[in-house]
């Protein structure tokens, strides 16, 4: 009887360690699937890139990021072909920026469409949820990136500083002089000291405008100057008599990427 109670014993205090060591792993684990979320920018795939500029002041900031986190924040991961949303606020409080990432223009255009009855419930629930608008809408196309080789052009995680500049040609008739002269700007940009993880020159898709973007990987939190603050050395003095520039300087808020779509069991 004596040897039944140790063996009891044995197996309950077995049975214990084995929870605890449960319980201290599974938090590792959890820790280890929460993955930093990442827009990747490949200028190899066919993906169209809209980008919402919100006009805002230091004070209104905050309140336009917030209103378009709540109208977006489950929306687009059920939409078909999406592939990443950001949110992105200027340093200087007068911007905030979204880029959505379509996988085909095909796919954008199946999101703006009108509705069908179908779907108007759908829409109107987001309508109803939306309390500011965009003061522009742009669509552009991958047109050249540079960055470490094997490296693809990405938006990471939370408070990594983003360099846009949207360049404007003046005349329609500019505009190839104009993606030739920004083109020549990126050639080793990354090899430049500082230097931007990667920079990608976008190419607008209806519109006579490009946009450098630039990841600097920095967070914001390690510049106590911000008159310190690394910029792109774009060669103004051929753009700018051909076009109209806008730099701003950019924090992450957020990146929500869509799922990985499952593999099937044949492979």
């Amino acid at each position: 009887m004596f040897k039944w109670f140790v063996q009891q014993f044995n197996s309950i205090v077995l049975s214990l360690v084995l929870f605890l060591a449960v319980l201290i792993c599974v938090p590792e684990t959890a820790q280890a699937d929460k993955a930093v979320k990442t827009a990747l920018f490949d200028p190899s795939s066919a993906a169209v890139n809209v980008i919402n500029i919100y006009e805002t002041t230091p004070t209104t900031q905050k309140d336009i990021v917030s209103s378009v986190m709540k109208s977006s924040k489950s929306f687009f991961k059920k939409a078909v072909g999406f592939n990443s949303f950001s949110v992105l606020q200027s340093e200087d409080g007068s911007r905030v920026l979204t880029l959505s990432q379509w996988q085909s223009p095909e796919s954008y255009q199946v999101f703006i469409a009108p509705p069908t009855e179908e779907t108007k419930s759908a829409k109107k629930e987001k309508k109803e949820k939306e309390t500011v608008a965009p003061t522009r809408t742009l669509l552009f196309e991958i047109e050249q990136t540079q960055a470490p080789e094997g490296v693809i052009p990405s938006i990471r995680g939370n408070a990594t500083l983003i360099e846009f500049d949207e360049i404007t040609a003046k005349t329609a008739d500019d505009l190839a002089e104009l993606l030739t002269s920004t083109g020549k700007s990126l050639t080793d940009v990354t090899q430049a000291y500082p230097a931007p993880r990667s920079a990608i020159l976008f190419k607008g898709v209806d519109s006579p405008t490009l946009a450098v973007m630039a990841d600097w990987g920095y967070s914001s939190d390690e510049f106590t100057d911000s008159t310190k603050f690394p910029t792109l050395a774009l060669n103004l003095a051929e753009i700018t008599p051909l076009a109209d520039s806008d730099q701003h300087l950019y924090e992450v808020v957020k990146v929500i990427a869509a799922k990985p779509e499952k593999e099937s069991d044949e492979d």
